[in-house]
């Protein structure tokens, strides 16, 4: 027999429009909140990362010029203030002093960028690459080589001698004489710093800096060039089991930026030569996403051959430079170094507008008082400042 037809009210019911569009926004809202959530947990996860190469790379910036800044002034067992303070330099150099990576009479020089002094301001988003406005002017042969120098940073110079050095044999007797040391102690000359052709011999009365024709680990034998980078011979005896030989380190710290590179980096150019050759460097790369370097110098408050160790005088390069009279008298009187570097993630931070989180709004950081403008590309920016004494000049040695 046919069951009879259900009634209305027992069957199944479907939804209605307006249930259907409630079920539809409040699904729309989970999703937009689960979305929002991912977006900012992304966001700060690179704003973190961000910020943690920028803090790593600081650290290794930092490292590399303060281990170079504290070798200043090194010349043997006393330093070049010691060897310069009188009115006889006890420092001497075979080499010819026009030709600046060879200076070795002046330890430390700085390279002022025009309209950088505390109180100026700059900004990353127009670097220029390759201009001469420096006080004091940028000497050709550097110019030559920090081609891709950024425009608005400073620039500086450093040349002491190796920490490691080997006693030497005999005593000297020659212009260009032959030096003699234990060959064991070769090691001690070749070793990272030097490629064992710009040497120094020293004493604590006397430091000569000269260029060597050859060096013989077995025979423990060096001969100093007589031509090539030598425009003079020595003109001070030193004598066996009191003087040393050093390797003579030359260093420039910059920032460049390479063509077709998006971002300047800190490099750090190091002059060498090989016995009786040619004069050539070595450009590293020490950290990428550098966009300025601002430094300051502190000077001796005594100009005269007694130094007091209070640096209460901070300058710029510029004004350092004939502070004293001649620039050596100048730059032998800088005991102290204020360092900054504006560091830049070169990927993309999701940093707030103007480029850096604690900025706000205000798109501005000051960099040893030079207050520099960023754009607001979310790439995560921030300052690193110190300061370094350069141990071996505090208080003449």
């Amino acid at each position: 027999m046919p069951q009879p037809p259900s009634s209305f009210s027992s069957r199944a019911q479907g939804l209605s429009l307006v249930e259907l569009l409630v079920s539809l926004v409040i699904g729309l809202i989970v999703v937009l909140v689960v979305v929002n959530i991912f977006i900012l947990s992304k966001t700060s996860a690179a704003l973190a990362e961000g910020r943690g190469r920028v803090h790593e790379n600081g650290i290794i910036g930092m490292d590399y010029l303060q281990d170079d800044l504290r070798m200043v002034g090194h010349f043997g067992c006393v330093s070049d203030q010691a060897l310069t303070g009188g009115t006889v330099s006890y420092l001497k150099t075979t080499f010819d002093t026009t030709r600046s990576a060879l200076n070795f009479n002046i330890s430390i020089q700085g390279y002022e960028a025009s309209s950088t002094a505390p109180g100026n301001s700059i900004n990353v988003s127009s670097l220029s690459t390759g201009g001469t406005g420096f006080s004091p002017t940028l000497p050709s042969d550097l110019a030559t080589v920090l081609s891709d120098r950024v425009n608005s940073s400073d620039i500086v110079a450093l040349r002491y001698l190796s920490p490691r050095s080997v006693l030497l044999s005999t005593t000297t007797n020659a212009t260009f004489p032959t030096l003699t040391f234990p060959s064991a102690s070769w090691n001690a000359i070749a070793d990272y710093e030097t490629s064992a052709g710009l040497m120094a011999l020293s004493d604590c009365s006397s430091t000569t800096v000269f260029q060597a024709s050859n060096a013989t680990a077995a025979a423990g034998t060096i001969n100093v060039l007589s031509s090539g980078l030598n425009t003079r011979g020595f003109s001070q005896v030193y004598e066996g089991q009191k003087a040393r030989l050093y390797g003579a380190t030359s260093v420039v710290y910059y920032v460049g930026k390479p063509q077709n590179a998006t971002y300047p980096s800190l490099f750090r150019v190091r002059f060498v030569s090989n016995p009786g050759g040619a004069l050539q460097y070595q450009k590293d790369e020490v950290i990428s996403g550098v966009e300025s370097m601002q430094i300051l110098y502190g000077q001796d408050r005594s100009t005269s051959t007694r130094l007091t160790g209070f640096m209460d005088r901070q300058q710029t390069a510029s004004t350092i430079q004939t502070s004293l009279g001649t620039p050596q008298l100048s730059w032998s009187r800088v005991g102290m170094v204020k360092i900054g570097l504006l560091l830049v993630d070169t990927n993309r931070s999701s940093a707030l507008q103007r480029g850096q989180a604690q900025l706000g709004n205000t798109g501005t950081i000051t960099l040893q008082g030079v207050n520099i403008t960023v754009p607001a590309d979310q790439h995560y920016r921030s300052p690193i400042e110190a300061t370094v004494a350069l141990r071996n000049r505090l208080y003449g040695n």
